[in-house]
């Protein structure tokens, strides 16, 4: 809670918090955007809160302002979480040619093309990139299709040698039977050169595809700052107690920001670090204005899931794998606790629950 006389102001483009874990199920249809958007200034009633609907174009550290748009906003201490946006790497005709999936818009972009595709004899579908988020879209679109009575095939390309090489051994066969069983093509260490009508691999391979999504990497959303800050990787690079360095009253969270757990290690960017980032960091600005000592931010990983399609998932908890109804049910659990208002979880869980007896009839 803010102490008394001081004011929350949250700027941002859109007045609506996008969950971004859901959109592959917002994309194949399976759940509308009311379920992964969330309206921001209605989380805030009853204290001294603005919201400013507008894209921060430049920060000025030194003299402590925003620009957005024609508006000037003053602070006393400031959180950077501007996000990631999609990382092409250079490759030719990239983002000009393929889908990506970061907003609801993108995923309204992906349901339409898939909704045409469905419609054409011979179409096919490649993704690009097999992390998390590549394999869940590769499930949720087979099965989509599968739905829409189309037998269009999937193709997942990627240049590492395995799906989600960050995984276990044991957690990773679970998501190449979930591959099989839904008829999913794998072309791993597949270098992509470009992108056009067809994706085009290192050694000048054609893969024909009607529709074509990215989902090979991110990077931090840029923003203008000055001065100017030295920022690894294009991240704004965060003390143990989440402050950018150098400026003890600007906080960085999310994926905009480079975090390093005690022992050195990087904080991955996942929501559930995210979540916790920015908690600390709301702590340690209460903390900063009280005079109290700051909280160290340390990151430990609750587990790791993967839903693939309705009713499945595969989950590692504390070591320990596992598949199927009861990791999908873990995964819906995480991610009620992740959101807001007690609406919108009230609204979700039953959405949720009549999807999994639709599922069972």
């Amino acid at each position: 809670t803010l102490p008394e006389g001081w004011k929350l102001v949250i700027v941002n483009p859109s007045s609506a918090f996008t969950f971004r874990p859901l959109l592959p199920e917002v994309a194949t249809g399976a759940f509308g955007e009311q379920v992964a958007c969330e309206d921001v200034p209605g989380l805030f009633k009853g204290i001294n809160f603005e919201f400013v609907r507008k894209k921060a174009d430049e920060i000025d550290l030194a003299r402590q302002f925003i620009l957005a748009g024609k508006k000037t906003i003053r602070y006393d201490y400031l959180i950077l979480s501007t996000g990631s946006e999609t990382n092409f790497f250079g490759v030719p005709g990239a983002e000009r040619h393929s889908l990506k999936l970061n907003s609801i818009s993108d995923s309204f972009r992906i349901k339409k093309a898939l909704l045409a595709a469905s419609r054409r004899a011979g179409s096919g579908i490649a993704i690009i990139g097999a992390g998390a988020t590549g394999s869940e879209l590769a499930v949720e679109i087979s099965v989509f299709m599968r739905s829409l009575k189309s037998s269009c095939p999937v193709v997942l390309i990627a240049a590492a040698k395995e799906p989600m090489p960050e995984v276990s051994v044991k957690f990773r066969k679970l998501v190449l039977k979930a591959f099989q069983r839904n008829k999913i093509r794998l072309m791993m260490k597949t270098r992509v050169s470009g992108v056009g009508r067809n994706v085009i691999t290192a050694g000048s391979k054609k893969i024909r595809a009607d529709v074509i999504i990215w989902a090979a990497g991110i990077k931090p959303a840029s923003v203008k700052v000055r001065p100017r800050v030295r920022m690894p990787e294009g991240q704004f690079p965060a003390d143990e107690f989440l402050r950018l360095k150098n400026h003890l009253n600007v906080f960085a969270v999310g994926d905009c920001a480079m975090i390093l757990n005690p022992d050195g290690s990087r904080v991955p960017k996942l929501a559930q670090s995210a979540v916790l980032e920015g908690k600390t960091a709301a702590v340690n600005v209460v903390a900063s204005i009280s005079g109290r000592p700051l909280k160290a931010f340390s990151f430990n990983s609750k587990g790791f899931i993967v839903p693939l399609s309705r009713g499945r998932a595969v989950a590692e908890v504390r070591g320990f794998v596992f598949s199927g109804f009861m990791a999908w049910a873990l995964n819906r659990l995480i991610y009620l606790s992740s959101m807001h208002s007690l609406s919108h979880k009230f609204g979700i869980a039953r959405r949720w629950i009549f999807d999994s007896r639709e599922r069972k009839d």
